[in-house]
């Protein structure tokens, strides 16, 4: 009897909902779906759903599959669909897969709001933004961008940024910056004031008067595992980086290459304290260029374990110290060649820097300097190898002059060249010079003192090649061991 009852119900349920096929939705029994959408109790039938809404989340989409179709209106709409955004109530856009052009209105990020797209390689925001005070992304503190391609177009504009920051702490991660087309200066990173930091971030810059990659001013970055590209051969000025003001920057792991201009630097530091790890920087171009690798202007700056090279134009150096810069140049190398008239792996300039334990080779043009030491310096050099070679005029491999004292211990200098090479030469405007448990090798002297009124004292070291008069010895020897004593 209870089966023929079961039989009966459904056989009505059967009559009244119909009975299900493939593709049909039965909940409880009953058949609520016919494929064609939901069937309601009132027999009425909805055929599509809406996008569903995630709180604090907007969803930026180009077919207007999201919640916007640019991510500049959705930030500028963020009171609609996350009132009240902070690092208490933080926020999301979402950029999926696209390219999206935002024109010349620019994506102004605020606190508490991260920006993240779906991958630098499948999310393009391009846009014409110009301006030098503004960018293409805007940002603020405590908010982040990352994923995303950023390509900022300055064609018919002054300048052009790619991303812009002012008194703020930002995060830039996994992000690649583009700018190119404006007249007078093109920067991919510019920030006044604030720490922001930057991982992981591809910076490539091209054309203009003046080229900046990244440009700071009050502003302490962070940079680790970053790559900084800029490309200006038919402008003026190029800069890799410029770090300027009172602040202290860190760099870890960044590569940086300045290439084209008539001045063309890799980073230029202009700050109290600032420090360089593990780091790449190489400057290069053609013609009557000024190359140059890094210059510590002033400041306390710390170079460790980087590999510094300036290629090609009238003028090539490797490491510049200047302006009273206290530098402290540990490990790494320093390469400079193929510039026409002079080749110099690490000038000081009015400054007194250390060196240790660092490489230093130059090559080519008239003149070719391991280290060259100017307007009263006074360096400190510890294990420093220097070698110069293949200068058409002459090569030196510390050459000392302007009023400039020297200190060398454990120093390893060679000079070789078709045209004179001196190993360590003190000019006639030279000061006092120190050199103890060094080998010093050159072709018409190894070590050579121009200036009879300058202490130069030489102790415990190989000499290979002549040495000249005005010198202070004791337990020298040359190549074969054999004791060399002054004249």
């Amino acid at each position: 009897m209870k089966r023929m009852r079961a039989i009966g119900l459904f056989v009505a349920l059967c009559s009244a909902w119909g009975v299900a096929d493939a593709g049909d939705v039965v909940v409880d029994g009953l058949l609520v779906s016919n494929g064609g959408g939901v069937m309601f109790p009132d027999g009425s039938v909805q055929n599509s759903a809406a996008h569903p809404r995630w709180k604090r989340i907007a969803y930026v989409d180009p077919h207007g599959d999201g919640d916007y179709t640019d991510p500049a209106t959705a930030m500028a709409d963020l009171g609609t669909w996350c009132p009240g955004a902070s690092t208490l109530e933080p926020c999301l856009v979402k950029v999926l897969p696209g390219d999206y052009d935002v024109g010349t209105t620019p994506v102004v990020m605020h606190p508490g709001v991260d920006l993240e797209g779906s991958g630098r390689n499948t999310t393009f925001i391009r846009g014409a933004v110009p301006g030098i005070s503004t960018g293409l992304v805007v940002l603020s503190s405590f908010s982040e961008v990352r994923s995303v391609t950023l390509i900022n177009n300055g064609t018919g504009a002054a300048n052009a940024v790619g991303i812009f920051s002012s008194s703020a702490d930002p995060f830039v991660e996994d992000v690649l910056v583009y700018v190119s087309g404006a007249s007078d200066v093109n920067a991919g990173i510019r920030s006044l004031d604030g720490i922001p930091t930057i991982r992981r971030t591809n910076v490539q810059v091209v054309g203009g008067t003046t080229c900046y990659g990244v440009w700071t001013s009050d502003a302490a970055p962070l940079m680790d595992q970053t790559e900084v590209w800029t490309d200006n051969e038919s402008g003026v000025q190029n800069f890799g980086m410029v770090m300027s003001g009172s602040a202290a920057p860190r760099l870890r792991q960044v590569r940086v290459q300045a290439g084209g201009g008539d001045q063309v630097t890799g980073i230029f530091m202009d700050v109290p304290f600032a420090t360089v790890e593990s780091s790449r920087v190489r400057a290069q171009s053609t013609g009557t260029a000024n190359v140059r690798g890094i210059v510590s202007d002033g400041g306390l700056h710390r170079l460790t374990d980087c590999r510094v090279e300036a290629w090609g134009g009238n003028y090539a150096t490797g490491i510049t110290t200047e302006n009273g810069s206290n530098a402290a140049i540990v490990g790494g190398e320093v390469g400079v060649r193929d510039a026409s008239i002079y080749t110099t792996g690490i000038l000081i300039d009015g400054s007194s820097p250390l060196l240790q334990s660092t490489r230093v080779e130059v090559s080519g043009a008239e003149y070719a300097l391991g280290i060259r030491s100017a307007s009263s310096s006074a360096p400190t050099l510890r294990l420093v190898t220097a070698e110069a070679w293949d200068a058409t005029t002459y090569t030196y491999g510390v050459y000392n002059e302007s009023g400039s004292t020297l200190e060398a211990t454990g120093l390893v200098v060679t000079a070789s060249s078709a045209g004179g090479s001196y190993g360590v030469l003190n000019t006639s405007t030279g000061g006092a010079v120190s050199v103890d448990r060094c080998t010093v090798e050159g072709g018409n002297t190894s070590v050579r003192n121009d200036n009879s009124s300058a202490e130069f004292g030489v102790g415990n070291s190989k000499l290979i090649g002549p040495v000249t008069a005005n010198l202070t010895c004791f337990g020298n020897h040359d190549g074969s061991y054999a004791a060399v004593s002054c004249p």
